[in-house]
């Protein structure tokens, strides 16, 4: 068969999602002769089949063939693919710089073509300022609406999405993101580059927004249309999203599992981007009281921007309390205090000034994360901003106990344990010298919580409170086999191989509450996985039989 016949197959396969079958062509067809297309698909193929290293390989000698024929549009193209993969890849930043101006000095000579709503779409994702990422997505949506490119002006219009959320429009953000999503994901977008785009602008969207019960509603979409088209590299970033949202619910085990995949994922393709799942898994730590492998875990990373949040905690931990103060506000003044993307930052903080002893100073970051949190809108934005907030009034001595309260309600209706451990506990201090009845209740409770999901560390804060309030000794924390009768039940259905949904049909419970009850057994019982719960449930019968 010639070459541009298997080429011509290799195209149809890669439009169909069928890496396999384009792979093959591909490779067959150049066999006949260095063929840029044929170059470019193979690279694309391998790409699919998380292989970027040699992706990268493929399509820049693909470049190099265009650009001797003299045919720059589809040069264009493959230069922003460069640039975004020398990121991914690499972390180098260097070599993307370069090739966004090489796609641009490109541009200049060919004029306008479809291949630029690319460019703008990949300048807009690395923009930090919303207002330059609007553009950028405004940008591109006329480029493609130009050319006819009905799904490149849906990326443009997720992109607009995001950068709308960014600026805390975030309503109006997540409906443009929904939209996009359901074109995406509904069939009416074909280009799986570009349903892979949508994905991320949604996924992150909802991360900036702590929207986690979109992000779950979405996610399971995604990991099915994923899972059926075989789009590997679209796991790792899903993984890190799941994880994320199990850690802040409290399932800290299957939080554990989803990370470890989004590692293993990454380590095996997009390298430079370990360090999302890395510094996921180090926050985890440092709330489980694993200091020292938080800190392996961040070895190396230290300076990166992604894991600013657990090197701060880190900071914190090693009396480096200036440093975190003045790295944070740098920051801040990079991405601007009126962007979505300051909220963690001002958190962390009104953290850091308090423990360099500067309440005025957390009392004004703790205002603007307040601000922040009215104009966006969103819940559990604005019961972080509540914490912060009776934080520093605690501290510059003024009353904090409504702020805390209201943050502790909120924290408590999100289904957010942990969160509403750590509000209980600083309400529990707040209470302590007026109302010390009350505030070693508080303490008692923030004390379940932080032992029902393994907060050793703040476990420890809240019995110390707790003994200085005349509570006595700290009670014994639930060993294996201290499981409630529910977790009984759940054990046992687990260990018959049922589902989270199946359970919750079984138990008349909601699917949400089902995924608690088996985090927590998993924890109470030291299980990795589901699959373990068989054993437990034998072995725990035959115990409780030898007692009777």
């Amino acid at each position: 068969m010639a070459a541009v016949d298997l080429i011509a197959i290799g195209q149809r396969a890669l439009a169909a999602g069928d890496w396999a079958g384009a792979r093959s062509a591909f490779e067959r067809a150049l066999a006949e002769g260095e063929a840029a297309e044929a170059l470019d698909g193979l690279g694309q193929a391998l790409w699919w089949r998380n292989d970027p290293a040699r992706a990268l390989e493929l399509r820049q000698r693909a470049y190099a063939e265009y650009i001797r024929r003299g045919e720059r549009a589809p040069a264009i193209g493959i230069a922003v693919f460069l640039a975004r993969e020398y990121f991914l890849v690499h972390a180098n930043l260097a070599a993307t710089t370069g090739w966004l101006a090489r796609a641009q000095s490109l541009l200049e000579e060919e004029g306008a073509c479809p291949q630029a709503a690319w460019l703008e779409l990949t300048r807009g994702r690395l923009a930090l300022d919303p207002g330059a990422m609007e553009r950028h997505a405004q940008a591109a949506i006329a480029l493609a609406r130009r050319f006819g490119e009905r799904e490149l002006e849906m990326v443009g219009s997720s992109l607009l999405g995001l950068a709308l959320v960014y600026a805390l429009r975030v309503n109006e953000g997540m409906v443009r993101l929904d939209e996009a999503m359901a074109a995406a994901t509904g069939g009416e977008l074909e280009d799986f580059w570009c349903i892979a785009e949508v994905s991320c602008n949604t996924l992150l969207a909802c991360e900036r927004a702590a929207d986690m019960e979109r992000a779950e509603q979405w996610l399971r979409i995604i990991a099915e249309f994923s899972r059926s088209h075989g789009c590997e590299p679209l796991f790792p970033f899903c993984h890190v999203v799941y994880g994320g949202i199990l850690a802040a619910t409290g399932r800290w085990v299957q939080a554990e599992q989803e990370l470890g995949l989004a590692l293993d994922s990454f380590s095996a393709g997009h390298r430079a981007m370990r360090v999302l799942a890395l510094a996921r898994l180090a926050e985890l730590r440092l709330r489980q009281g694993r200091v020292e492998d938080a800190r392996q875990l961040l070895s190396g990373y230290e300076e990166h921007p992604l894991a600013l949040g657990p090197t701060v905690g880190l900071w914190l931990l090693d009396g480096e309390a200036a440093l975190a103060a003045a790295t944070l506000e740098r920051r801040l003044e990079q991405v601007g205090a009126d962007s979505l993307l300051a909220a963690p930052l001002l958190s962390l903080l009104v953290e850091a000034q308090l423990a360099v002893g500067d309440p005025v100073s957390a009392e004004r970051a703790a205002s603007s994360l307040a601000q922040l949190a009215h104009q966006a809108g969103q819940a559990t934005l604005d019961a972080e901003a509540r914490l912060a907030v009776g934080l520093a009034r605690r501290a510059a001595g003024a009353d904090s106990i409504e702020d805390l309260e209201q943050a502790l309600e909120l924290f408590t209706r999100l289904e957010l344990p942990y969160e509403a451990g750590r509000a209980r506990l600083q309400l529990a201090h707040a209470l302590a010298d007026t109302r010390p009845k009350l505030a070693l209740g508080e303490a008692k409770l923030a004390l379940a919580a932080f032992d029902r999901v393994g907060a050793a560390r703040d476990a420890d804060r809240a019995a110390e409170l707790m003994r200085r309030l005349g509570g006595g000794p700290r009670p014994g924390a639930r060993r294996d086999g201290a499981l409630t009768d529910r977790e009984e039940e759940v054990l046992e259905l687990l260990a018959a191989g049922l589902s989270n949904r199946e359970i919750a049909e079984r138990l008349f419970l909601s699917v949400k509450t089902v995924e608690h009850h088996v985090s927590r057994v998993l924890t109470k019982l030291g299980l990795k996985r589901r699959a373990e719960a068989a054993a437990a449930f034998v072995r725990r019968s035959g115990e409780n039989a030898s007692r009777t």
